[in-house]
């Protein structure tokens, strides 16, 4: 397993325990009556600067295993034609995740549910890009 996908799989892993922890957490306090958004802004911002700091111990401790298991850190053709085609995946998920949005704005759904539905879209999109260029990689594209 080369660099690439180990880094993919610590970046996976990390966004399914920061943004898990915070849909338990806001599905609890949503089912306690709490829908205003302003009192999700500071859980929000721990989310955000957790998972920004933990992506980043991941791809530094990955990079020194890497480093030491010898892996190769140099991006090849086939790693930018893996990228592009899971990007492409990525976008059409994120385009139909906003057509969805346009909708529930005209629909006239609440502040709460808008804000934590782009959330949505953005960790959806980005999870399928990435579990495509782990499944192109395994592959052997």
């Amino acid at each position: 397993m080369g660099f690439t996908e180990k880094m993919l799989i610590s970046v996976l892993a990390v966004t399914f325990i920061v943004f898990g922890w915070y849909g338990f957490d806001v599905y609890g306090r949503a089912m306690a009556g709490e829908t205003a958004v302003a009192e999700f802004s500071g859980t929000m911002w721990i989310m955000f600067g957790s998972y920004i700091a933990l992506v980043m111990a991941a791809a530094i401790i990955t990079g020194i295993v890497a480093h030491f298991q010898g892996d190769e850190l140099e991006e090849d053709e086939r790693d930018r034609l893996i990228e592009l085609k899971a990007e492409r995946v990525g976008s059409y998920t994120q385009t139909f995740g906003l057509i969805g949005l346009l909708v529930m704005v005209i629909s006239e759904y609440s502040a709460f549910v808008i804000a934590h539905a782009i959330l949505a879209v953005m960790v959806i999109s980005t999870t399928i890009t990435f579990l495509l260029r782990l499944y192109f990689y395994r592959r052997g594209y």
